[in-house]
């Protein structure tokens, strides 16, 4: 299901591809003209969305899998987090971990196989 952020975060792509294609067009009109601090101008522009919207998709694809468990503890609500992630990414996970909860208690084990099952209806 498609939700509102991610819907507009597509429209803003758009929008700026669109953009950045027509300061493209433009920037080589320029040049042609001869033009060519206007075309440096244009060309850092152009660069500039380029870089944002990679960075923006990058960002979007890039999400942590994590399943969320509530259950009753012997002191009360609890949640329990299931994170899947490389090797080399587990020290910086764990500092967040400890800085949003610092009393946190955390297991840490080798998965053998991690797979994405399909979702049903």
């Amino acid at each position: 299901m498609l939700d509102f952020n991610t819907l507009l975060t597509g429209l803003l792509i758009f929008a700026a591809r669109i953009a950045g294609v027509s300061i493209g067009t433009i920037r080589v009109i320029v040049t042609v003209q001869g033009r060519s601090v206007i075309a440096f101008f244009l060309g850092i522009i152009e660069v500039l969305i380029w870089i944002a919207v990679v960075s923006t998709v990058i960002h979007k694809i890039n999400p942590q899998p994590v399943t969320v468990f509530r259950g009753d503890g012997m002191r009360g609500p609890v949640g329990e987090l299931y994170i899947a992630c490389r090797r080399r990414e587990l020290k910086r996970l764990l500092d967040i971990v400890k800085a949003e909860d610092p009393d946190a208690f955390y297991i840490t084990e080798m998965a053998r196989d991690v797979s994405k099952a399909g979702r049903s209806p």
